[in-house]
């Protein structure tokens, strides 16, 4: 088994635990799972979040749904930290109004980062062209 899949795979065992904790009111379970889950999602590299078969957005509904409120927030923070990998995932649309403005609001690389960067890389492009060595 690959590590991806091991990590895809203890996070829906967590959340499947969490779900009990969250019927049979165990707190202490509950919340123990939620620092699982952000652990195991924390351990996966970028390129391996976009090819796994987990849906953060699926996640963020089922923590929602179970009242893991510590889990939510963290999903949301998770996916404006990663929005360059999640914005382009059809499950994104999913987000509601209220999350995907929080989402933005929130987003890394911010809008503002992206627009300078560009300008600065069209800069670099025109003094390359100029051939110009003082930048």
């Amino acid at each position: 088994m690959s590590p991806v899949t091991e990590v895809s795979a203890s996070v829906l065992q967590a959340m499947a635990v969490l779900v009990c904790a969250e019927m049979y009111q165990v707190k202490r379970l509950q919340h123990l799972c939620e620092v699982c889950v952000c652990a195991y999602l924390q351990s996966m590299p970028s390129r391996e979040l976009s090819s796994t078969g987990i849906s953060v957005v699926r996640l963020l509904r089922r923590a929602k749904c179970h009242n893991a409120e510590q889990l939510y927030v963290w999903l949301l923070h998770f996916i404006a930290n990663n929005y360059l990998i999640f914005s382009h995932k059809p499950d994104f649309l999913e987000l509601s109004e209220e999350e995907r403005e929080q989402v933005e609001r929130l987003r890394w690389p911010s809008r503002g980062y992206l627009q300078e960067l560009s300008e600065y890389q069209q800069r670099r492009r025109k003094l390359r062209k100029s051939r110009c060595a003082v930048m």
